[in-house]
């Protein structure tokens, strides 16, 4: 799961979105962090990392990851994240799956909620969770999703960051290729994780 995904699951639970964002940039053992971070932070941290375990392990993802070309392969979980997320942005209004999770909201309004609340915690952040809030909050990079030019942008910057180079136009393609399946993929598994996650908390 990339941001949407991962905001998704913290409004469903009822969470602060700051815990579930800081997933991607705090490590270590729940206990280490509680001098740093509040205690509902720490929960939502732990969710994402069960969140990513889930998803990664699901036949779903699995199936995704095989059908991807050798030498783009590596890439395919990152792939298959962003492509979810544009799913989720693209579909948001008119998903019965996303509505019956308990979230009503449009998803501009949903996305500025998460802009807004971020903005407010970001000072106790770590500095790269800190500057990636602002760029996100600044560039709109919730509601850029909804976009298919915006994976391809991400993949470029991604070609960039990432050594060896990330194949873009492959990257691209495949999941252009793959969309319908991507698709279909999303709407099994999303409803089996938030029941996970909610058996879980």
């Amino acid at each position: 799961m990339n941001y949407i995904g991962h905001f998704l699951i913290a409004r469903s639970l009822n969470q602060a979105f700051a815990g579930h964002f800081l997933g991607d940039f705090v490590k270590g053992l729940p206990s280490l962090m509680t001098e740093r971070y509040p205690a509902h932070w720490i929960e939502g941290i732990v969710i994402h990392r069960k969140v990513d375990s889930f998803v990664d392990c699901h036949p779903v993802s699995l199936q995704f990851y095989a059908s991807c070309p050798s030498d783009i392969r590596r890439f395919a979980g990152i792939m298959l994240d962003l492509a979810w997320d544009h799913i989720l942005a693209k579909q948001w209004n008119q998903s019965k799956i996303i509505q019956t999770s308990l979230i009503t909201l449009p998803f501009s309004t949903f996305c500025d909620s998460i802009y807004n609340e971020l903005a407010q915690n970001e000072m106790q952040f770590p500095e790269t969770a800190r500057l990636r809030s602002i760029a996100m909050r600044n560039g709109d990079w919730l509601g850029s999703y909804a976009q298919f030019s915006s994976l391809e942008t991400i993949c470029r910057n991604l070609s960039k960051r990432i050594s060896r180079g990330f194949p873009l136009a492959d990257g691209a393609a495949c999941i252009s290729e793959r969309l319908e399946a991507i698709q279909q993929g999303l709407w099994t598994v999303l409803p089996e994780l938030l029941k996970h996650v909610s058996e879980e908390n």
